[in-house]
């Protein structure tokens, strides 16, 4: 049976469904689920909700990009440090922006495409900042 699902099943069969194959963000060869960095971006008190795709890069294909909704103000760099124990350099956003909302669907789904162009919509504002 092909979903499209990626999952893994414990020894004790519980399944764990981390999202989907098409999500999967290819950078450099090393494959990086974005629920996963989601999760320990999520694991900061001052985190609502984060979401994680990936952004075109001419070195590696791709690099990791977040939007987080903060819940208290905290400087970005801190909360890289704070994933810097918990994910591989890999997979620790080379790209991080705050925003107010994540974009969601009319069922409450995150809109992963809308959070791409939200995050480089925010990254060339602030480079144009410099």
């Amino acid at each position: 049976l092909r979903t499209g699902d990626l999952a893994s099943r414990s020894d004790d069969g519980v399944v764990r469904v981390y999202g989907r194959v098409d999500d999967v963000i290819n950078r450099g060869g090393e494959k990086v689920v974005p629920l996963e960095v989601e999760e320990e971006l999520c694991s900061h008190p001052s985190v609502v909700e984060a979401a994680v795709v990936g952004l075109a890069d001419e070195e590696y294909g791709m690099i990791v990009a977040a939007a987080v909704v903060m819940r208290d103000p905290i400087a970005l760099a801190d909360l890289d440090r704070f994933v810097e124990g918990s994910l591989a350099d890999y997979k620790r956003p080379a790209r991080l922006v705050i925003v107010d909302h994540l974009p969601r669907n009319e069922n409450g789904k995150v809109v992963a495409g809308e959070v791409r162009d939200l995050v480089v919509r925010m990254l060339v504002a602030q480079q144009g900042k410099q």
